[in-house]
């Protein structure tokens, strides 16, 4: 492991983009493997890998249109069927892959209409409240509300043969799902405190560092509505 950051580090690589896009995939197969009775024990944590800080965490999102192509995708096979609408569903609701695989229909209420899950989120312990879009409970309707959660390795290994799919060429993984949710929240105009009630942020100082950003086109659509006026 060691040999491996001096290698990536070689390559140039910044801190938190070897930890994310390396090292971060290593050690999940590590887990895996642990799970399995392969290993006994996980080496990463008696040797010290830099992570770095993300200064820039809405670089990992995707564009709605790119999230449409997959949403919308016809797939071929039934496996990237499933992680597909594990994906949308997971976008439409910003969760994160552990509280996705605590998922608990038991938790969904129904409030001035409209169906809402709350719970608390396993990292903080801060509750979160998320009202659900059509998209995902039609995806809860689809598996008779028991979703088809797989490892996050082998989700992150089927959701870039789905991205490579559609023509996406991006390094897509499992958490782009809550980035992509939060993004598209905050382009249509969901206020950013609302937001970080669904994401269950421990304080909207975190939602505002990592989803404070704007796509291009909605800049453009809001001053499209004020340039007749000024």
């Amino acid at each position: 492991i060691l040999l491996y950051d001096q290698y990536l580090l070689a390559q140039g690589m910044k801190n938190y983009s070897k930890w994310q896009n390396y090292h971060r995939f290593l050690n999940s197969f590590i887990i895996d493997a642990m799970e399995e009775g392969y290993l006994s024990k996980n080496p990463y944590k008696w040797v010290n890998i830099n992570k770095g800080k993300n200064n820039d965490g809405l670089s990992k999102f995707l564009t709605s249109e790119e999230f449409y192509r997959i949403k919308n995708a016809k797939l071929n096979t039934e496996s990237l069927n499933k992680v597909r609408d594990v994906f949308v569903f997971q976008t439409y609701t910003c969760l994160s892959y552990t509280d996705l695989k605590d998922f608990d229909i038991s938790k969904i209420k129904t409030i001035n209409g409209m169906k809402v899950y709350i719970g608390r989120r396993d990292k903080t312990d801060k509750e979160f409240t998320i009202p659900l879009l059509k998209p995902a409970i039609a995806v809860l309707d689809k598996y008779k509300n028991k979703l088809p959660i797989i490892s996050n390795v082998k989700y992150n290994a089927y959701l870039k043969i789905v991205a490579q799919f559609v023509g996406i060429d991006k390094p897509i993984t499992i958490h782009w799902a809550r980035h992509t949710g939060a993004t598209l929240l905050l382009n249509e105009g969901i206020p950013m405190k609302i937001v970080s009630k669904i994401c269950g942020h421990s304080s909207m100082k975190i939602t505002e560092k990592i989803y404070a950003k704007l796509l291009d086109e909605t800049v453009v659509k809001a001053v499209n509505k004020i340039k007749d006026k000024i």
